[in-house]
């Protein structure tokens, strides 16, 4: 794909996103660009991300966060353009963009960042962290401080994140995880006040019990 074209396809992407994503339609542009996943498209997506227009950022993260995954030659360095970004963000509803963006990379290197704001002022960050932090932990498996961190989430005021939270911890739970935390905050969470959160802490521990001390 030539530059002209690629241009033209950032110029469609970017008119097109506020409605995908709203309205949950395709972006042919948005996926021409992951499709042709070039060092120019990389280069022009890394530049976005400093863009005074939140629209270009997003499209900048979103795009990074495609060509950025772990099989392919830009993961390392688009871990780290995501992470740089989100150190500066202050618009909320993109920081929340930009954490689950974080979180795909499944890469164990985006756990600080993350860790860091799991105490956000905003709820709808902290519930992208909840789920941020177990993908970026599934490659080398859940640490120490990411189980502290979602048993936390898992008591917090707001209902959404707590659900989030429970339910991450639910499905590392189910996959074998030992932790004697991750049982202690589901045994915790079937008392929640929310039905759905405490539905989904027994459900876990339903199909596979707490045994031992």
């Amino acid at each position: 794909m030539d530059s002209a074209e690629i241009d033209r396809l950032f110029g469609k992407a970017r008119e097109e996103q506020e409605r995908e994503l709203r309205e949950e339609i395709r972006n042919p542009s948005f996926e021409a660009l992951i499709g042709d996943g070039s060092d120019e498209v990389f280069d022009k997506a890394a530049k976005l991300l400093t863009s005074a227009d939140r629209h270009d950022r997003l499209l900048g993260v979103r795009i990074l966060s495609e060509i950025g995954r772990p099989e392919m030659k830009f993961a390392d360095k688009s871990v780290g353009l995501i992470t740089n970004t989100i150190r500066s963000e202050q618009d909320s509803e993109l920081l929340s963009w930009e954490v689950s963006a974080l979180g795909k990379q499944h890469r164990a290197a985006a756990l600080p960042t993350l860790l860091s704001l799991s105490n956000h002022l905003e709820p709808t960050v902290r519930d992208a962290v909840a789920g941020a932090i177990s993908s970026a932990a599934q490659r080398s498996g859940i640490d120490a401080d990411s189980i502290v961190a979602l048993g936390e989430l898992a008591q917090d005021p707001d209902d959404h994140v707590r659900f989030s939270a429970v339910f991450e911890l639910a499905s590392w739970w189910s996959h074998g995880e030992n932790a004697r935390d991750i049982a202690n905050a589901l045994d915790l969470a079937t008392r929640d006040g929310d039905s759905g959160v405490a539905r989904v802490a027994r459900d876990a521990l339903a199909k596979r019990p707490i045994t031992g001390s």
